[in-house]
């Protein structure tokens, strides 16, 4: 058995916002794969990413230099992500069709969608980084033991307390995936 190769492409980030990506170009997209030049590219602006930033963002507002630390971190762990989907093509034996297709927008797009495991190990670093979040200067809001954690950990914690139980749970339910009529989930 081949030892599995480990060679990290070379990562950039691109945006709109600061004239880095054409408008059009990886539009709605995670990131793009360059052979040739071994390059990952990943759009900024790709809405699971700036979910991220604004969930993360307000919780931690009173702390001093925390956007600077919560958009590192979100970045961070978006692109461990992306480049292991790198690494596990070039590992693979896959025939040069279905490698195209695993290195492909799409597939990028598919391997950020899932963000409940990203919201926990954010949360965790975040927490080890920056402490408690604080999003106002004191003060707590009723829902304060639940906003932080991920859509579904808090929906379950919310049940859990009041005793209600998973029936009626889907379409119209305000399910942030499966019954809010949105896209993906509201952050």
């Amino acid at each position: 058995m081949p030892v599995p190769r480990c060679d990290l492409p070379d990562v950039a980030w691109v945006s709109a916002r600061d004239g880095s990506r054409a408008p059009g170009d990886l539009e709605d997209q995670a990131a793009r794969y360059h052979p040739a030049r071994h390059e990952l590219t990943i759009n900024a602006d790709f809405r699971a990413i700036t979910d991220l930033t604004a969930h993360w963002r307000p919780r931690y507002r009173a702390i001093p230099d925390a956007q600077r630390v919560t958009d590192g971190h979100v970045r961070e762990w978006c692109e461990q992500i992306l480049v292991e989907v790198v690494l596990a093509a070039h590992n693979s034996i896959w025939d040069p069709e279905q490698l195209d297709a695993l290195l492909s927008p799409a597939s990028f797009t598919a391997a950020l969608l899932p963000r409940h495991l990203l919201h926990a190990t954010i949360q965790t670093r975040l927490g080890q980084k920056l402490g408690a979040p604080r999003g106002d200067a004191g003060g707590t809001s009723p829902d304060s033991r639940t906003r932080d954690l991920p859509p579904g950990r808090a929906a379950a914690e919310l049940r859990r307390r009041t005793g209600r139980s998973q029936e009626g749970r889907r379409a119209g339910s305000g399910h942030p995936i499966i019954g809010s009529g949105q896209s993906g989930p509201e952050l």
